[in-house]
């Protein structure tokens, strides 16, 4: 049966008419509203925001779910044209409408939830441009999300860009400038052209969809964002997006501007000029970000030919891919206030997508070509930014090329202009104007060397010939040839690592991606810690598992697969070759119905996997759907005998804390009610956005507990449910907090901790009640130094080096005598293999406290965690949170607000916490800021080990003599050894 098959359904033209006026007697904007902020995930700011609009013109469709079961034949295979994490989309036929349409069925389970789902609704709801798709309708009958495009017969710019098939013709130079102009439009119109004013938060190729004649449109909008209200330049929110897109301040604080969107274009425009993928980690790993790759090339014109898509051969104009490179060099720029606006860009790349003279490219320069001006047009003065001045030509005199056309915009010199002043050699030879002759208004000049159109250098310095009505241009323009349009913004990339977002990832042949290696009972394993999948089985089914946590044993010559099937869904296949790594993964051809774990034997006569590994390996990949069934698992365990103990997994079955089963952890619920006294309010101690936490008595264990129930719809999911009891059954520390055990009953997320009688260290320090006394010095050097020494355990100790991703105060929590512990490991991760230096994972954690390599790149490593050490010491000295936002503006980022000060000994004293009084010792101050500004260095590799940061701070935290501060230089002290302690070897420190 074809997609398009006829049918008497009648489809109901149940629009939302935008505005109540809508022709086909719709319904208003208000009840559009009203419906969909009925619906789980809708977000209710943004409804109120939107619901401020009157005249919006647009409608949107309601269709059922029926309706569209018609349009796609039932969703036929047949009818399939792309899919991904968030679902799969189907080409369908609306017969009443006599339209093609692409349906987007959303995954119950996908990337793309309710949140996004209605924020695309009501976003795509609001605008209308021949750049952006058009919504047809949405169905959110019961459970599905379903919507409705109109049908882009090309598809996206990614599979002809990037995902170009075996013989197929790649884009010509012509038609990426064009998809750069109209891209750029679109984004343009959000900015600045909409009713409110919209941040699209995902620009990338996979998002700008082509037309049968490559007209781009951008598409998926569940990520857009309104623009900041009036009096703020910024959004703050949640980082999301793709890796290697992301504007750099915003994948580190949060705060997203229309300048984060203009970084997107930079880098996709470095996509079309190259034909590379913004992250492409199958290349060499110096090439592997194409951004950082471009960077010196960029800075030498003999180099610009190298960036160029080979595929292009040489059918592609020199002049203009000078011009063009120029562009992403302004949009990549590391200071957000320094790039263009998405106006000034637009303007720029419609010079490059204009039509050329007899269909050739012509960047040749047309010397003496005239022209006069028609009108001035002042763009904007928002957010307290240079004037722009748009110039609209009348007419001009083009006798070969670079055909100006009427009414086109065009950007004037690099330079300030003065009414009746004179400009003292501020033009560049060969540049666009002659600009001491500029006038306001007036003829202006003639054009002498349109080489330089659209190129980058900083404005050139005038002396006035009076003070009179200054007009600074924002977009400044240079002469390319002569090499040096780079030398302003020379570190303005500096530090730029991303990854790819491994939700859309490319590798079909890694599914696992490999995080740690490890010598464990003198046998090699490797260490696999979570597991992104979307997307690496496309054409088939996609896995939906979220984590794998567990050791496979290596040191074998064959391996003997086994199944153990579950009720699930899937199926995954490791083929664990001899010493080498080389992990597969295929989605199951037939039924769907059945999930199967895997189980990994040695060979006749080989060693068993000790318990450690093997329970592990078992526990993480089960962790998929339906975690309630932890007795299975625990039946497996069994089998194999695998006993796992309540604190740590017995290795080789050896373990010497004689622990509970795993079976003893997974406590019924019932159990858990009375423990809280069925979680009575007046025994709540805390929550958040991950749920609430109970104090609790467990009468068998005789002892009080801490019962953290997580919110079904909070912050902490499953898959950090499971990954923090997998972590805490392999760490046993004493500044590390007691997982007393868990409870994983039905949809219920239980975990029952130590009890910490005096909270959290946020608690004692950033959330101070009136009155309460605060931590004097000495107790915050001691909470430093217990907090450092559990960072060191996981990096260096444990048996397995674990990377903690989530230190900050609200995680270290105080027992009755203030001693620290660490807790919530529900974003810790397994440490490199050997020969890796980082983990690549996604950025998850708390702004302020998120290293900056991390943020940027994914790139996790121990040093991360000495960097979130040295914010939190940092609190500790000072009193303030990382991030304030109550603040004055300079001094709401922690970090940003100290810098200057580290930097002058005399203004050390005003970093210290003024509830402290005079009560510190000020050389202890000193010294105490110098471990705090080792740690935050910008530079990974300059930040020090987590055991020395121990050495350090255990000296400001020893007992001092006589209960006084003394922390003078004893020369000439004299002294003999008792003992000597090896700290360490790891990572190639001193001993």
């Amino acid at each position: 049966m074809s997609c398009f098959s006829c049918c008497g359904v009648e489809v109901q033209h149940r629009t939302a008419g935008l505005g109540g006026n809508s022709n086909n007697n719709g319904k208003s904007l208000r009840s559009l509203v009203n419906n969909l902020s009925g619906k789980a995930g809708a977000n209710k700011q943004k409804i109120a925001e939107i619901q401020k609009v009157g005249k919006v013109k647009v409608s949107a469709h309601i269709f059922t779910f029926r309706e569209l079961v018609v349009a796609t034949d039932n969703f036929n295979p047949d009818c399939l044209i792309g899919e991904g994490g968030f679902g799969r989309v189907y080409k369908g036929y609306i017969e009443n409408l006599d339209q093609i349409v692409a349906v987007k069925r959303l995954d119950r389970n996908g990337t793309q939830g309710s949140r996004e789902f209605f924020s695309e609704v009501l976003m795509l709801s609001l605008v209308n441009h021949q750049n952006l798709v058009n919504l047809i309708g949405y169905c959110a009958d019961g459970d599905q999300r379903i919507l409705v495009y109109e049908y882009m017969a090309n598809g996206s710019l990614e599979h002809h860009l990037l995902d170009l098939p075996p013989g197929k013709e790649p884009l010509d130079w012509n038609t990426r400038m064009k998809v750069a102009e109209g891209a750029a439009k679109g984004l343009e119109y959000l900015h600045d052209f909409a009713d409110l004013p919209i941040i699209y938060r995902d620009f990338k190729a996979s998002n700008i969809l082509l037309d049968e004649n490559f007209n781009p449109k951008l598409s998926d909008f569940g990520l857009a964002k309104l623009g900041p209200t009036e009096g703020k330049d910024h959004v703050s929110t949640r980082v999301m997006g793709t890796y290697g897109y992301c504007a750099p301040e915003y994948a580190m604080t949060g705060q997203l501007t229309t300048k984060s969107d203009v970084y997107s274009f930079g880098v996709v425009f470095l996509e079309l000029i190259s034909g590379r993928r913004a992250i492409d980690l199958e290349r060499p790993a110096e090439e592997q970000n194409l951004v950082l790759w471009a960077e010196p090339l960029l800075k030498d014109r003999q180099k610009f030919t190298k960036i160029i898509d080979p595929l292009l051969e040489e059918n592609y104009p020199v002049k203009g891919l000078y011009q063009a490179l120029a562009i992403p060099a302004m949009c990549l720029q590391e200071d957000a206030n320094s790039r263009p606006l998405i106006g000034d860009v637009v303007t720029a790349v419609e010079f490059l997508a204009r039509p050329k003279v007899d269909g050739k490219v012509t960047a040749e320069s047309q010397r003496n070509s005239s022209f006069h001006v028609k009108s001035v047009k002042e763009r904007s003065l928002k957010g307290g930014r240079d004037l722009v001045i748009e110039l609209y030509v009348e007419s001009m005199r083009t006798p070969h090329g670079l055909a100006w056309y009427s009414g086109k915009k065009m950007i004037i010199a690099p330079t300030d202009l003065w009414r009746n002043g004179s400009a003292s050699d501020s033009r560049s030879e060969g540049c666009v104007f002659d600009s001491r002759r500029v006038q306001n208004p007036g003829p202006i000049g003639s054009i002498v060397d349109p080489d330089c159109i659209l190129e980058i250098c900083r404005a050139a310095r005038l002396t006035p010939s009076s003070h009179i009505d200054r007009i600074a241009l924002s977009v400044a323009i240079s002469k390319l040839s002569e090499g040096n349009h780079f030398q302003s913004i020379d570190t303005f990339l500096q530090e730029l690592r991303s990854r790819p977002d491994l939700q859309n990832n490319r590798f079909a042949s890694h599914s696992l991606i490999l995080y740690g290696q490890a010598k464990m009972l003198n046998r090699a394993v490797t260490v696999f810690d979570e597991f992104y999948n979307e997307g690496f089985c496309r054409s088939t089914k996609s896995l939906n598992a979220l984590l794998v946590a567990g050791l496979i044993a290596k040191d074998y010559e064959e391996v003997k697969r086994i199944f153990m099937e579950f009720p699930q869904r899937y199926k995954i296949d490791p083929d664990l070759e001899t010493y080498n790594n080389a992990i597969k993964a295929f989605c199951e051809s037939g039924s769907s119905n059945s999930v199967y774990s895997i189980l990994v034997d040695m060979k006749k006569g080989g060693v068993k996997p000790n318990s450690t590994t093997f329970g592990t390996l078992l526990a993480g990949f089960y962790v998929e759907e339906k975690y309630e069934d932890v007795g299975k698992v625990l039946n497996l365990m069994k089998e194999y005998g695998i006993p796992v103990g309540h604190r740590t997994a017995g290795l080789g079955g050896n373990s010497n804390n004689n622990g509970k089963s795993l079976r003893s952890l997974v406590n019924n619920l019932s159990g858990k009610a009375v423990a809280t006294d069925n979680f009575n309010p007046d025994c709540l101690i805390g929550e958040g956005g991950f749920g609430r936490v109970y104090k609790g008595y467990i009468e068998n264990l005789d002892q009080i507990v801490a019962v953290k129930r997580l919110d079904r719809n909070g912050t902490q999911g499953s898959r950090e449910f499971f990954s923090e009891v997998l972590m805490l059954s392999l760490v046993n520390h004493q500044n590390l907090v007691n997982l007393i055990g868990y409870c994983a009953d039905g949809d219920q997320r239980i975990l029952v901790y130590e009890y910490m009688a005096n909270g959290s260290l946020e608690h004692h320090l950033l959330d101070l009640p009136p009155g309460k006394e605060p931590l004097d010095w000495n107790t915050r050097m001691k909470v430093a130094e217990g907090a450092a020494k559990g960072l060191e355990y996981l990096h260096d100790f444990a048996d397995l080096p674990i990377i903690y991703r989530d230190f900050k105060a609200s995680n270290i929590l105080l027992d009755e005598n203030f001693n620290p512990k660490l807790s919530d490991f529900g974003l810790a991760k397994l440490g490199p293999t050997e020969g890796k230096d980082h983990v690549s994972t996604r950025v998850m954690g708390t702004y302020g406290y998120c290293a900056p390599e991390y943020a940027m790149t994914g790139q996790l490593t121990t040093k991360s965690d000495v960097y979130s050490f040295g914010v939190v010491f940092l609190e500790l000295i000072s009193g303030r949170r990382a991030i304030d936002l109550e603040r004055p503006a300079e001094e709401q980022n922690l970090v940003l607000w100290a810098e200057p000060l580290l930097k002058d000994r005399q203004k050390f004293t005003k970093i210290i916490d003024p509830l402290l009084e005079e009560n510190y010792p000020v050389k202890g101050l000193y010294q105490a800021l110098a471990i705090a500004a080792m740690c935050l260095q910008e530079d990974a590799n300059s930040r020090p080990l987590i055991g020395d940061v121990v050495t350090a701070v255990e000296f400001l935290a020893r007992p001092k003599v006589d209960g006084k501060f003394t922390t003078e230089s004893q020369r000439n002290s004299s002294f003999h050894v008792k003992s000597v302690k090896e700290r360490s070897l790891k990572g190639g420190r001193d001993l």
